[in-house]
This record gives structure tokens, C-alpha cells and sequence, in this order.
């Protein structure tokens, strides 16, 4: 029955040069994934937030039709942003296959915005992430909005999915984590 159900049922052997290690593999896209990153089209927002903050995010268009109009919430890692190299290959992938996406920007972490208060962006700390979605519901109030986080940003998403004290609009249909630590002791 498993050979049936099951295409292939062969030991793993991984790539010899770069399958066998995240490392080489994170060491081989710094390099070759810079040569041809693609840099999206987008809009940076300003939200003001009642603390005198203010936060950043931006906004990209799809780029073909979808039947559904979806948008992915997009939290990057720690001190990453929208310019970052893997945030902008996740985008236009994403804009090829007719999604909008929406990056948030940490406070602090880009150049180009001013610092307008007394805090920058603390992980745990959900509110940014909440800001930019009451944002784009209120834009965009029939879109559904999947959120995704890398690294560290999956840690934020996952909080901010299972906070009781939250109120979620009913549009988010869901989130994924993408490498994020579990154990930061460890």
C-alpha cells in the first residue's frame, strides 16, 4: 500500500556541493543572489502612530490577475526590510503569481526614515505588526490577507496569531513561519 500512495520512497541524498548544509547554502545565495535580485515597484507608506513613531511599510501591486484578491502581510527578520535581498526575491515572486504584498519596515532599521520617538522596533512587541494590518484592511476591507515571517519576524507573526488580547480582523486567513528560531537559548 505505502509503494501506491508514496511516488518515491528512496534515501534522501543531498546536492553535493550546497544540499547538504543551510549554511553553504545561505553562504552560495549571498553571493549568486545579489547578481540578479530583482527590485520591485512599490509604495512606501507613513503611518503616525499615537507614541509620535513613525512606522513604515510598503506596498506592491501584483503584477498578473488572480481570481482572488490576496494580500501577504510580510514581516521580515531582525534588522531586515523591504530592501533586504530575500524580502524583495519573496516579493516578486509574489507579484508574479498575482498577490499584493505588504513589507513592513522595523522602526530603526531603515536608513532612509527618521527615528521619530523614543523607541525602535522590539520583538514580542506585536503593535507594528498590528498597525500595518488595520492599515491595509482599511485600504483594501475585501482583501484576505495571509501574514508571513522570516526568522525572527515568523516568531512575531506566530505571536500575533494566537494573541487572546488581539482583535484580528475576520479577513486574515492564515499565517506561515518561515525559518524561525524556536529555542533562542539553544
Amino acid at each position: 500500500m505505502l509503494e501506491i500512495l508514496c511516488m518515491n520512497l528512496s534515501r534522501y541524498v543531498p546536492t553535493r556541493l550546497w544540499g547538504f548544509s543551510g549554511h553553504v547554502q545561505t553562504i552560495i545565495h549571498s553571493i549568486v543572489g545579489r547578481v540578479k535580485c530583482p527590485w520591485p515597484l512599490g509604495e512606501r507608506i507613513y503611518l503616525k502612530l499615537a507614541d509620535n513613531s513613525t512606522l513604515t511599510y510598503d506596498l506592491y501591486q501584483p503584477l498578473i490577475e488572480h481570481e482572488d484578491d490576496i494580500t501577504v502581510a510580510i514581516c521580515p527578520g531582525i534588522g531586515n526590510t523591504s530592501e533586504s535581498v530575500y524580502i524583495r526575491t519573496f516579493v516578486h515572486y509574489a507579484q508574479c503569481h498575482g498577490y499584493r504584498c505588504a513589507v513592513l519596515n522595523h522602526i530603526g532599521a531603515l536608513q532612509s526614515v527618521q527615528v521619530t520617538s523614543t523607541r525602535i522596533f522590539t520583538y514580542g512587541h506585536t503593535g507594528d505588526f498590528t498597525e500595518m494590518i488595520n492599515s491595509l484592511t482599511k485600504r483594501y476591507p475585501s482583501t484576505n490577507i495571509v501574514a508571513v515571517g522570516f526568522s525572527l519576524g515568523g516568531n512575531l507573526v506566530t505571536k500575533y496569531m494566537g494573541e487572546a488580547d488581539v482583535s484580528r480582523p475576520k479577513n486574515i486567513i492564515g499565517g506561515v513561519s518561515i525559518c524561525q528560531g524556536y529555542n533562542a537559548v539553544e
